[in-house]
């Protein structure tokens, strides 16, 4: 079968595009009378599961996840969606019957906030990671119906299909690529939407082969990255043995095998390597559950730096932070990938210096869209050079997390639960 596009990923990045590219074919068709076209679309994952949403966002592997930062430095559209009342409903329905002990402490927390008028305290909610998962959903089924509506009514028509399998070639073929798949294994998936419950989609395997598949174009959304495996082949055979941790199913896959283990041992060790998001992640879930069932569990964490993510928390009783170097006169020198980063170091390091936290300066760079507005200023050597170095340091320096992460991390280490080293 020949694709117009094929999105590889079933991430954000790959339903995104396939939803904006078939608002636009409807658009402009309508506009003008075309000669009678056929548009063809496909979305592959190897896990059904995480369409859409991939694995920072996927139904089950983002449970007990929240965003590293407020509501109030979401994107617009999605802040919105957020807050109509039928998705805080939703939220406080999760959290009830996914959410685990962190859910319900939330629900305590803040369900009156939710459910209130006052804007600043909404601006400084931290939501459950799924609810971009279950915005997505609500794109894609809405698409879907829309492409339903389209096909009755118009010469044109446009199809989307959904593929289990993972990528490993594309390969030019005359006017199109070809798709070859690991293991020669790809899938077509079957789709249906539902009107109960939090899933709306719900995708079957479709005994039928599609194979092999091409398209015109492609758009590629890699997602995580996969850590660096460093432990010896023995090791990577242990069934208790995580490599992956955000693809394994990270906190949720995580509780399961503790309480599955602590059936029949009375003192389990977690060892964990890395001291960032995803030990950071699992901490508040894993510590309610420890103090709740009385486990012995010893938590190890080692590190090369020890360096953590910092608290994503604003100072308190202070007026807003105002920029020294990253002003709008000073913007206008920044055009190189090396002055971005050193404005932005400088500019969290002054902080200090007048009585705030880095957070405050982090939080109007991206309110400001500072980064944005320096990068149309470089030029294309700047910005390959920003992309392949310096971003990453950027990235470093400005990690904030959930403040929960930190506040269990630190009474698990008080208690004598978390040791580092």
């Amino acid at each position: 079968m020949q694709l117009s596009h094929i999105s590889i990923g079933g991430g954000i990045t790959g339903t995104e595009t396939i939803i904006s590219a078939i608002n636009n074919i409807i658009s402009n068709i309508k506009k003008k009378n075309s000669l009678k076209k056929k548009f063809i679309f496909g979305l592959i994952d190897k896990n059904p599961e995480n369409i859409p949403g991939g694995v920072a966002y996927g139904f089950e592997k983002s449970m007990y996840g929240y965003f590293n930062n407020p509501l109030r430095l979401s994107p617009p559209n999605f802040k919105n969606w957020v807050l109509l009342k039928k998705n805080r409903l939703k939220i406080i329905s999760y959290l009830k019957s996914n959410g685990g002990f962190t859910g319900k402490l939330w629900i305590k927390k803040n369900k009156k906030i939710l459910f209130s008028s006052n804007n600043k305290k909404l601006d400084e909610l931290y939501i459950p990671r799924v609810l971009m998962n279950l915005w997505m959903e609500e794109k894609l089924c809405n698409i879907i119906k829309k492409i339903k509506r389209f096909n009755k009514n118009s010469k044109n028509k446009i199809e989307i299909y959904f593929y289990k399998g993972e990528v490993n070639k594309i390969k030019k073929k005359q006017k199109a690529y070809e798709i070859s798949f690991k293991n020669n294994f790809c899938q077509v998936l079957n789709y249906k939407i539902i009107n109960s419950g939090l899933k709306k989609i719900i995708f079957t395997i479709d005994k039928k082969i599609n194979y092999p598949i091409q398209s015109i174009s492609q758009g590629i959304g890699l997602g995580l990255p996969p850590p660096k495996q460093i432990a010896k082949k023995n090791t990577q055979n242990n069934e208790n043995y995580i490599w992956d941790f955000y693809d394994s199913g990270s906190t949720s896959f995580l509780i399961k095998k503790i309480l599955k283990i602590s059936k029949y041992k009375k003192k389990l060790k977690i060892y964990f390597i890395g001291y960032k998001a995803g030990l950071l992640e699992a901490l508040p879930e894993l510590s309610a559950l420890i103090i709740k069932k009385k486990l012995n569990i010893k938590i190890i964490c080692s590190s090369r730096e020890l360096t953590s993510i910092q608290i994503a928390q604003l100072s308190l009783g202070k007026k807003k932070y105002t920029l020294k170097i990253l002003n709008r006169k000073n913007l206008l020198n920044i055009d190189t990938a090396k002055k971005l980063q050193q404005s932005i170091h400088k500019e969290l390091e002054l902080t200090k210096f007048y009585g705030f936290k880095k957070y405050d300066a982090w939080t109007i760079i991206l309110k400001k869209k500072i980064i944005f507005n320096c990068l149309k200023n470089f030029n294309n050597k700047e910005k390959i050079l920003y992309d392949a170095f310096y971003h990453s340091r950027i990235r470093n320096e400005t990690r904030f997390t959930y403040p929960e992460t930190i506040i269990a991390r630190e009474l698990l280490i008080k208690n004598g639960i978390l040791a580092l080293g």
